[in-house]
């Protein structure tokens, strides 16, 4: 190792003694830094924040029932967790909606003749909510005046929770038009039953009579085959049709005669129940049709909302406003600029020494 390398080594460890020695010096670089940063801060422009408040709640009992909201979403919950995770963030979407900025930038448009030069995006970006999940949700307006944020925040405020309100509202409907929709689903499930079950009874009474038909009608039908009849009408319950035509029902021994006459009584009314039956099942289609398209209507303008989520206002009071000064970060930041200050000044000694 050469003479000049062990000097160089040896000046360098003095040179970092020393800085451990003058470490007043560091400080004072770094507080300058300090200084002038929070002069930065106060001399910055800064915008205001106006603050409201909002309750959001969430009953999750029945949640992976709710279909409505399963539709609009395209989504199945698993649990209800899913269910709560996505509840929340579509509510964050939807103050951002159109509908609500351009009803919130309208309404601020009444008050004040500044919104006339605003457009809807720069309405967007002015506004922010903060929330973690349900409880409090915090509506926060930015903006250089603040008159004017608190302005935006207020009206922001009254768009979101009638928006929701009816949008809640609107979900509540689409659940009592789903379970009308269900119970007429269920109705007419019975009606085409006991059509397919009347017509099947109707077709085997027919068959039977054209059967006997071709048999001696003088001579009465056997025991089995009277008793069929008699099960088969009982299944029809003409009793509801005709009360008296089962006490007319032909006797043992009665020739099958009687039996054909008594049947061309019985077959038109079953053919009646049967139109009957097709009517209602008929009715019941279209009023089927006229509450899916109205729950079609009201799930749509229900936006995915359930009907057991709470939004109110907390507190009616005018919103808390505050400056946004950026102390902290521009004070840090003046601290690293002194403290790189004093590591350029303290490189530039030793590159001079050792030029010397």
């Amino acid at each position: 190792m050469t003479n000049e390398t062990c000097l160089n080594e040896w000046y360098l460890r003095d040179e970092i003694l020393l800085v451990t020695q003058r470490w007043p010096v560091i400080l004072f670089f770094c507080l300058a830094g300090n200084l002038i940063g929070l002069t930065f801060s106060l001399l910055w422009p800064s915008a205001y924040r106006a603050t409201k408040e909002l309750y959001v709640g969430l009953n999750i009992y029945r949640a992976l029932e709710d279909r409505s909201v399963s539709e609009f979403a395209g989504l199945q919950f698993t649990s209800p967790d899913d269910y709560k995770n996505w509840q929340m963030a579509n509510l964050n979407s939807l103050v951002f909606m159109d509908g609500i900025t351009n009803e919130t930038l309208s309404r601020v448009r009444d008050m004040d003749a500044y919104w006339s030069g605003i457009d809807q995006g720069n309405m967007v970006r002015m506004l922010h909510v903060y929330w973690r999940n349900a409880g409090k949700w915090r509506l926060v307006v930015e903006n250089a005046n603040p008159k004017f944020a608190a302005q935006a925040v207020t009206i922001w405020e009254d768009v979101v929770v009638e928006q929701v309100h009816e949008a809640i509202k609107n979900s509540q409907d689409a659940m009592i038009l789903d379970i009308q929709l269900q119970s007429l689903t269920l109705t007419q499930a019975q009606v085409i039953s006991n059509t397919a079950e009347m017509t099947q009874i109707r077709d085997s009474l027919k068959s039977w009579r054209d059967n006997i038909s071709w048999q001696d009608i003088d001579l009465p039908p056997q025991e089995v085959e009277r008793l069929l009849v008699l099960l088969l009408v009982d299944q029809a319950n003409l009793r509801s049709l005709e009360p008296l035509l089962l006490d007319t029902f032909p006797s043992t021994q009665t020739p099958r005669r009687d039996y054909i006459d008594w049947l061309d009584k019985v077959l038109p009314l079953i053919d009646q129940e049967i139109l009957i039956l097709n009517a209602q099942s008929a009715t019941l289609e279209t009023q089927k049709k006229g509450i899916a398209a109205q729950y079609a209507d009201v799930s749509q303008k229900s936006l995915g909302l359930s009907t057991n989520l709470q939004v109110q206002k907390i507190t009616t009071t005018q919103p808390k406003v505050t400056r946004i000064q950026p102390i902290g970060l521009l004070v840090l930041i003046g601290g690293l600029l002194g403290l790189i200050a004093w590591a350029i000044l303290w490189f530039l000694k030793i590159s001079l020494q050792l030029r010397k």
